[in-house]
């Protein structure tokens, strides 16, 4: 099974997918496009305002034609370490055999959310994801490149802490 894992990003106060929800979403679909049976995992609770982020990613995967049964809500993950665990029991209580996972994300998460796989003990590979800076600020982009930095130090710290518990 292949698995495409989408994680979460804002909702706007509307309850419409952000720029940045509907990029990853959307995303996901492309890389999929050559997979005969993708699995999307989608991943992000409910934040600022409702709805939950998996919900609306849902929603757009259904109107681009995704079957339900294709769909994984984690509705829970607040965020990335949680999607890593949350992901990581999914496939655990399924006993699914996972051959590829996919990660799909801004490309400035992306490499903090694939070492987390790692530590995890899953081999990943990045989807194909278009640039995040159109629909953000330089400002914003530039804060949440720069906030990936200490996020990484402290996640593998967690994760080790985790792993040497038994708990991960």
């Amino acid at each position: 099974m292949s698995v495409f894992v989408i994680f979460g990003a804002a909702v706007n106060p509307d309850g419409t997918p952000s720029t940045t929800l509907r990029r990853r979403t959307e995303a996901a679909i492309d890389n999929a496009r050559d997979d005969r049976t993708p699995t999307f995992f989608c991943s992000g609770g409910v934040g600022r305002y409702p709805p939950a982020e998996a919900e609306l990613m849902r929603q757009i995967l259904i109107k681009a034609g995704i079957e339900e049964d294709a769909i994984v809500l984690d509705l829970e993950a607040a965020d990335t370490m949680d999607t890593i665990r949350n992901f990581m029991r999914m496939i655990n209580e399924r006993s699914a055999t996972v051959r590829d996972v996919i990660v799909c994300t801004s490309r400035f998460h992306l490499p903090r959310c694939r070492l987390l796989f790692r530590l995890a003990g899953l081999q990943t590979r990045a989807a194909k994801m278009p640039p995040d800076y159109p629909g953000l600020s330089a400002q914003k982009w530039l804060y949440l490149s720069a906030r990936e930095v200490p996020a990484i130090m402290w996640d593998v710290l967690v994760v080790l802490a985790l792993r040497l518990s038994g708990r991960f």
